[in-house]
């Protein structure tokens, strides 16, 4: 945790500790999953390979490191951002708060080491009325934080998501 607290101010933690603490639980009503998530916008998609009828692509997200994602399912490739309807999240797990912690910032760089780990992230396509649909769901997706980590994760993009 000193390492982090090299990096990270006081300030930031308690950003961190009051931005996450502050979601709601996930829930599913009428079809549509609500998911408390943080955002990775979708940078770069490129084709790498095909392989029978899989696509290999290389995908670059905001704040995380390069990941290949394999799939059946043919991608929109594109190297400008704003012509890429995807995004990476990784979904909020409630259980990564310390609610005993008596120290909120010492909570928050809690958060924060618990974050900087790898994770399995979701690639969800955006819909024209605000909505989500999850794709590439038939292979697991691992990620990981950019090498500086915690700097990207206190500016995270946190939001409720629906996903169909």
């Amino acid at each position: 945790m000193s390492r982090l607290q090299q990096l990270v101010s006081i300030d930031d933690a308690l950003k961190v500790y009051n931005n996450f603490t502050n979601l709601p639980n996930a829930r599913f009503v009428d079809h549509i999953l609500t998911l408390p998530c943080i955002l990775y916008d979708v940078l770069v998609v490129k084709l790498r390979q095909m392989y029978m009828d899989h696509h290999i692509y290389d995908v670059h997200a905001a704040g995380l490191r390069p990941v290949q994602i394999i799939t059946q399912e043919k991608l929109k490739e594109a190297t400008d951002p704003t012509r890429l309807p995807y995004i990476l999240i990784r979904p909020w797990d409630r259980k990564l708060v310390n609610y005993s912690e008596k120290d909120r910032a010492i909570a928050g760089y809690k958060i924060l080491m618990q974050l900087e780990q790898p994770f399995m992230a979701f690639m969800l396509l955006r819909l024209p009325e605000g909505e989500y649909k999850r794709i590439c769901s038939s292979r697991v997706i691992v990620v990981r934080t950019l090498a500086n980590g915690p700097a990207s994760i206190v500016n995270s993009k946190i939001a409720t998501l629906d996903i169909v």
